[in-house]
Parts: C-alpha cells; sequence; structure tokens
C-alpha cells in the first residue's frame, strides 16, 4: 500500500494489507492475534479518515472495510502453552509458608503475616480464576451451602480490567454492569476445603 496513491488504493488492497500481517513470513512471524487485531483497528480508522476528507466515497469505505472484516485474524502462538512457567503445587506452599507467619496448626487458622495475600494465592490457585474475576468477587457470588457437592460455590459473574480506573468500575458496578473477558468466562466453581475455610 505504502507504494500507491490514495486513489489508486481497490478494496481488495485493504484486505492484503491485513492478510500479509496475518501470515507467518519473515519480518513478524511472531505477531499475536490481539496485535494484528489491534492493526486492523487503525486501517479501519484509516479508512474511514479517507471517507471524512473526500477522498473515496461511502460506498468505497463500507466495501473497504468490509473487506477489512472479512479477513480472519489467525492467533499466532508466540510461546506453546505447555513451555511456559506454570506454578508447581511447591510453589503455592512456600507462598503459603510466607502469608501463614506464625500459624503452626493445620487445622486451624493461626496468625498470619497477611491473610489476605495468602487467601488471595491460595483461592486463585485452587479455583483457576484469572487474577480480575477474583479482584471483583463480591460476597453476593459466593453460596458458602451451594454446588452439586453442597460444599459452596463461587459464581464468576464479573472482571475488572487492569486498565480500568477505580471510578469506572465503580459506575459499573452500582448499574450492575458485569463485564467478562468472553462469554464462556461465566461460571460456576465449587469450593474445595483446601481453599473454603480461608475464604470463610
Amino acid at each position: 500500500m505504502k507504494d500507491k496513491a490514495v486513489k489508486e488504493l481497490k478494496t481488495e488492497d485493504w484486505s492484503k494489507w491485513i492478510d500479509y500481517i496475518n501470515s507467518p513470513v519473515k519480518g513478524h512471524k511472531n505477531l499475536s492475534g490481539a496485535t494484528v487485531k489491534k492493526y486492523k483497528g487503525v486501517v479501519k480508522k484509516f479508512n474511514r479518515y479517507l471517507q471524512l476528507k473526500g477522498y473515496i466515497n461511502a460506498e468505497q469505505a463500507i466495501l473497504n472495510e468490509n473487506a477489512i472484516l472479512f479477513v480472519k485474524t489467525k492467533r499466532l502462538e508466540v510461546g506453546r502453552r505447555n513451555d511456559r512457567n506454570y506454578p508447581e503445587f511447591e510453589d503455592l506452599r512456600k507462598l503459603m509458608d510466607y502469608y501463614r507467619g506464625k500459624g503452626t496448626d493445620k487445622d486451624k487458622i493461626g496468625q498470619f503475616t497477611n491473610l489476605y495475600w495468602y487467601t488471595f494465592w491460595v483461592t486463585l490457585y485452587f479455583t483457576g480464576m484469572r487474577v480480575g474475576e477474583l479482584i471483583a468477587l463480591q460476597w453476593k457470588n459466593i453460596d458458602f451451602d451451594g454446588g452439586d457437592y453442597g460444599t459452596g460455590v463461587i459464581y464468576v459473574v464479573n472482571a475488572i480490567n487492569h486498565k480500568e480506573s477505580r471510578e469506572n468500575v465503580m459506575r459499573r458496578l452500582k448499574a450492575n454492569n458485569l463485564s467478562l473477558k468472553n462469554s464462556n468466562s461465566e461460571r460456576e466453581i465449587t469450593i474445595w476445603q483446601e481453599y473454603g475455610k480461608v475464604v470463610k
């Protein structure tokens, strides 16, 4: 596209550029799907800019945008899941020992260096929740007597994005405007005894 004047651009040129960065070719083979989506957004904005400035008409702009949207973003793997550094139970035990402080009796709560972080890491480990889901958790979303086993259940219905301001989060919660990463993220998680007692 850089070698063409705006007036020479055709509809297929818009999709060709997205196809190019979306393919594992030399120079950008490690681009993630999120990065390609971001670039798609930039190209869409440029297309609208050309329409607003009168370089192209509305019909051409619509054709261009459809061509951009038609390109399905491929999620290129930067690193395979099994190559990532997942925490082992031994790592969790070290965290638990650090935050447990002087608590020695395994059946009782004991004295904690920091009960909040102890609960946080234990719950995160045993539930598999995302950090954003855990910090968005409210008491009304926890039923200690519910679930298929009667041991309790956590209803995951909301998450807080790390880019959200505190004010925006409070506005969302007040309006009961809940947000998750995707539609499959809303779920129920059984509370097991490994972390249920400390959560209570």
